[in-house]
């Protein structure tokens, strides 16, 4: 979420969703969040576990919009992808692993798929859903629709 008062800026964020609604994200300090305030789920390893029937991979922005309405998210936080020290949400690492060669990233190489599918379809989504907070890479949505 930043090198510079995280928590602060996390609650600046928060203060953008009303108390009790859930909340989900995909950011590099989800510690700074106030777990009290809202219900919060996040993301570590795209691909590996989610609620039934499973986040949608490979299906597009809507697909996960819906997904994560029907689990009762109105809203999404995220990190700038692009931005340096986005820990496991950086696209530049993911791009390095997805085109690697090296045996090294074999793992990293089929992970790379989900983390690159999830950030385009956030960042597609960014494009359609309402706004809340932008600060210093860190962007809270509303979602719409069903």
């Amino acid at each position: 979420m930043g090198k510079t008062n995280p928590a602060r800026r996390g609650a600046r964020l928060q203060s953008a969703v009303p108390a009790g609604e859930k909340l989900f994200v995909i950011v590099s300090q989800p510690a700074a969040l106030n777990y009290r305030r809202n219900e919060i789920a996040g993301v570590d390893v795209p691909g590996a576990a989610s609620p039934e029937p499973g986040m949608p991979f490979f299906a597009g922005p809507d697909a996960l919009r819906n997904y994560l309405k029907k689990q009762g998210f109105s809203y999404l936080a995220f990190g700038d992808f692009s931005r340096p020290g986005g820990c496991l949400y950086d696209r530049r690492l993911w791009t390095h692993n997805k085109d690697s060669q090296d045996s090294r990233y074999r793992e990293g190489r089929f992970q790379a798929r989900y983390y690159l599918d999830l950030m385009d379809n956030i960042e597609a989504l960014a494009l359609t859903e309402e706004q809340k907070f932008s600060e210093a890479g860190l962007t809270l949505l509303r979602l719409n629709g069903p």
